[in-house]
């Protein structure tokens, strides 16, 4: 295999992973805000922590996924 395609098929594939981060991350938020209008109870705080704890780890995931992107594409580090 051309390693041009090798380079087209990551970066698809980098492109993909990072199109079904944001679309979860999205979810994520609106389901944890969501869960700031039910009653207060000790579940509604467990989920707010776990809520909060996976938004970060998409977050991270994200970033981790974008500066990979642009590393390939533009080489070097790139700032995000």
């Amino acid at each position: 295999m051309d390693t041009d395609k090798k380079t087209k098929l990551r970066i698809d594939n980098l492109i993909q992973l990072r199109t079904i981060l944001t679309n979860t991350l999205i979810v994520l938020v609106g389901g944890t805000v969501g869960i700031l209008f039910t009653e207060a109870s000790i579940l509604k705080y467990i989920l707010l922590t776990l809520g909060c704890f996976y938004i970060l780890l998409f977050i991270a995931n994200l970033s981790n996924t974008i500066r990979e992107i642009n590393e390939i594409l533009y080489g070097g580090k790139i700032k995000c």
